[in-house]
């Protein structure tokens, strides 16, 4: 009697147990339908958000050139005072700043010709990236300023005269940005075309010694090499320099003026490491923290300007948490730790 009892009671409880499992499926699938449905939500907002802050910032800067009345200059977000192409300093007071510009191009790619590279996120990244430097925060630089290249645009060629046609306009008070997100070896970045035919001619290679040569050859004094790929960190083994901590100051052009120049790598894992996407943010988990970081979350000290220093830290921190140490940042140059990466505005 008592072993039929105990039979009854196992296959209550195991019926529970079916029960409780299939419920938990069938929320937890609804809970990924509704975090994907909402994060659609939220890149449409930005999307949309992005593009009323670069139509504002444009009108105020037409009014600043005299091309629009002034006299509507408060009816367009106070750009006066917030944005860092100002004149003005938070004190009222009118000071010098250089004439520097944003000089930057950003490459992406998912769609390789050998469909067994593709990727999944990294064009992704890449449109993030770019919507980024459209926005105020990150310059809202005209097209003439900035290429993009994505997919089957992104071959080596296209890639090299895009590269010499946007940073041939830097002066030296300028700073150029390389943006990669894509695969890549311990010597070079991976393009569209990319193939390896077992034989010793292969094609589609843009390698880091001829792009660390661009970089020294350009007059510009500030530049910037962002890389989301796997072995990215190889690069700064062909570029090296040493680190000059000095005191911050508060200004987006003051900061550049305190550094005399510099060259940044940031690059998303070591020289043995691979680069990792992530489905549940659809992203490459280095570009999600770079693009976090660049919109503010790593402004440490609250001073609205966020730094190399700042940045990377951010960066590491949270890519090595996620990866649980399987992913590694790199940062390498010669450069002070206070040139900044992007302003925020209040």
């Amino acid at each position: 009697m008592r072993l039929f009892f105990t039979s009854i009671f196992l296959s209550i409880f195991c019926v529970n147990i079916c029960a409780q499992s299939n419920f938990f499926d069938s929320w937890f699938q609804e809970s990924k339908e509704e975090l994907k449905s909402w994060r659609q939500e939220q890149n449409a907002l930005f999307e949309e958000w992005a593009q009323q802050k670069r139509d504002e910032y444009n009108r105020w800067r037409q009014m600043r050139d005299g091309i629009l009345p002034r006299d509507e200059m408060d009816d367009i977000g106070g750009f006066i005072n917030q944005n860092f192409s100002s004149t003005t300093s938070t004190s009222g007071r009118v000071r010098n700043l250089p004439a520097a510009k944003l000089w930057v191009v950003i490459v992406g790619v998912a769609d390789y010709r050998n469909q067994e590279l593709n990727l999944k996120y990294t064009k992704d990244d890449a449109y993030r990236v770019y919507a980024f430097y459209k926005s105020p925060e990150g310059g809202s630089l005209p097209d003439s300023q900035i290429a993009f290249l994505i997919d089957w645009e992104a071959t080596r060629n296209n890639i090299l005269k895009a590269i010499n046609n946007i940073y041939s306009q830097a002066n030296y008070d300028d700073a150029i940005i390389f943006y990669f997100a894509g695969h890549g070896t311990k010597s070079a970045f991976l393009t569209h075309e990319f193939r390896d035919t077992g034989e010793e001619k292969i094609t589609g290679q843009l390698l880091h010694s001829e792009l660390n040569d661009i970089f020294q050859k350009s007059p510009a004094r500030y530049k910037y090499l962002i890389a989301d790929a796997c072995h990215a960190g190889s690069f700064a083994n062909v570029s090296s320099g040493n680190k000059n901590n000095v005191s911050s100051k508060s200004g987006f052009y003051q900061a550049f003026e305190e550094t005399h120049g510099g060259f940044v790598m940031i690059l998303s894992s070591m020289s043995s490491e691979y680069s990792f996407e992530e489905k549940d943010i659809m992203q490459g988990i280095f570009s999600h923290f770079l693009i976090r970081g660049l919109k503010g979350e790593s402004d440490k000290n609250k001073d609205k300007i966020v730094t190399v220093d700042e940045l990377f830290d951010f960066v590491e921190m949270n890519v090595k948490t996620f990866t649980r140490n399987a992913q590694n940042p790199v940062i390498s140059g010669n450069y002070k730790d206070i040139l900044p990466m992007a302003m925020l505005r209040e």
